[in-house]
C-alpha cells in the first residue's frame, strides 16, 4: 500500500486561511485583490496543472502538498476518500502540457520532411530522434511500455479529415487514454494560469 501518491491539480484552487479546512476555487487574487500569500511560507494559490503529493499521516489523516513537499492542508479520511470527495480540485495522475504534445509532433514531422529529402542528413534525422526521446521521458516517465505507446502517438502523421479535426485534442485523448491529465501549458511543461475574468467566473467555496 503506497504511503505517497502523486496528483495533478483540475483547477486553480486556494488555501483559505480564515477556515483552516476550506479550499476555494479560483484566482485569489481575481478574487480578494490581494497576493496569495500564505503564512509562515505555507502555498495558499495552486495552480491548474501544478504537481502535487498526498502523503497518509501517522494520525490517520492525509496530508496535500506540493511538488517539493511543503505543506497546503489535511484531510480526514484515506485516499479514496480524499480523491472521491475532493474531485473538482485535483485527481491522481501526472500532468504534460498541450506545448509538450505540439513539440513532439512537430520534431517528428521534422524527420518526416528530412527524410523526404533526396540526400537527407542523418545527423539530423538522430539528434531529432534523441531530442523526442528526451521530451516523452519529461511526458512521461521512465515506464518502457508507456513510452512506446506514446512514441506510437507523437509518430502517427496526422491525415486531415482521417478522424483528426485539425487541433491538437486527438492527439491529447489519446495521452489521456494513457492516464495523464492534458492541460494549457508551453513546450517546458509549464501550466498556464487562467486569466483574471476566468478566475472570477470559477469561484466556489467549499
Amino acid at each position: 500500500m503506497k504511503d505517497i501518491i502523486e496528483l495533478v491539480a483540475v483547477a486553480d484552487f486556494y488555501r483559505d486561511f480564515e477556515d483552516e479546512a476550506v479550499l476555494g476555487l479560483g484566482d485569489y487574487k481575481a478574487i480578494t485583490g490581494e497576493e496569495a500569500t500564505g503564512e509562515d511560507g505555507e502555498p495558499m494559490q495552486i495552480r491548474k496543472g501544478d504537481k502535487l503529493l498526498l502523503k497518509k499521516t501517522e494520525y490517520g489523516a492525509v496530508d496535500l502538498l506540493t511538488e517539493d513537499s511543503a505543506f497546503v492542508c489535511d484531510f480526514p479520511g484515506d485516499f479514496a476518500d480524499v480523491l472521491a470527495g475532493w474531485s473538482g480540485f485535483f485527481k491522481e495522475g501526472k500532468a504534460i502540457t498541450v506545448g509538450q504534445i505540439a513539440r513532439a509532433y512537430s520534431l517528428y514531422v521534422d524527420i518526416f520532411e528530412e527524410e523526404d529529402n533526396d540526400c537527407p542528413d542523418g545527423r539530423v534525422v538522430t539528434n531529432k530522434y534523441n531530442a523526442i526521446e528526451r521530451l516523452l521521458h519529461v511526458m512521461v516517465g521512465d515506464d518502457e511500455q508507456i513510452l512506446i505507446k506514446a512514441r506510437a502517438i507523437v509518430e502517427n502523421l496526422r491525415v486531415p479529415g482521417n478522424g483528426d479535426d485539425g487541433s491538437w485534442k486527438p492527439i491529447c485523448d489519446d495521452f489521456r487514454a494513457l492516464g495523464f491529465v492534458v492541460v494549457d501549458g508551453n513546450a517546458k511543461g509549464k501550466a498556464k494560469p487562467q486569466s483574471k475574468k476566468e478566475g472570477k467566473q470559477n469561484v466556489t467555496k467549499i
